[in-house]
C-alpha cells in the first residue's frame, strides 16, 4: 500500500515538531548550537510500518531528562568545550568545579521534546486518521481496478 496521504501529513508534523523544538532548545538550552544544528526529521517506510522520527545528538536525551544528583562527574573535557563556547576562561580549575558540582547537584531536566510532541500531536490525530483511510481507500481501488 502506498501512504501518500499519510506521508503528506506526516511531513507537515514533521516540520513544525522539528521548528517548535528547535525553539525551545534556543531559547533554554543553547550552548553551543550542536543540538540545535542536527535537530532534523525522517519519515521511515517499511513493510510493516510508516513512522515520523527526530534525528538529534545523542544527548538530547541529557538535556530532556537531566542528571540525577550524586552521579559520577561529567568529562572534563566536555565541560572544557562548553566553556570555550561561552568565552569562559577555565582559571583556577573552574571546569573541574563545575563537572564536581553537577555530579552533587545534578542537572533539572528540560523536556522541551515531550512538550512539543505534546503540544502538536493531538492537533493531527484526526488529520492523520483521514489520510489513512483515503490512503487505504485509494488502495483498495487500485486492486479492484486491475
Amino acid at each position: 500500500m502506498e501512504y501518500t496521504n499519510l506521508i503528506k501529513v506526516l511531513e507537515v508534523i514533521g516540520a513544525e515538531v522539528r521548528d517548535k523544538y528547535k525553539d525551545k532548545i534556543k531559547t533554554g538550552a543553547y550552548a553551543t548550537g550542536k543540538l540545535y544544528n542536527s535537530v532534523q526529521y525522517k519519515i521511515n517506510i517499511t513493510e510493516t510500518a510508516v513512522k515520523l522520527s527526530l534525528n538529534l545528538e545523542d544527548y538530547w536525551i541529557n538535556v530532556e531528562n537531566g542528571r540525577a544528583a550524586g552521579k559520577k562527574m561529567p568529562p572534563i573535557s566536555v565541560i572544557r568545550k562548553w566553556m570555550l563556547s561561552k568565552n569562559i576562561p577555565d582559571k583556577n580549575g573552574l571546569a573541574y568545579l563545575i563537572s564536581r558540582k553537577i555530579s552533587k547537584k545534578g542537572i533539572k531536566p528540560k523536556p522541551y521534546l515531550k512538550q512539543t510532541k505534546n503540544d502538536i500531536i493531538p492537533n493531527y490525530l484526526d488529520d492523520i486518521s483521514k489520510a489513512l483511510t483515503k490512503d487505504l481507500k485509494e488502495s483498495i481501488t487500485k486492486q479492484i481496478i486491475k
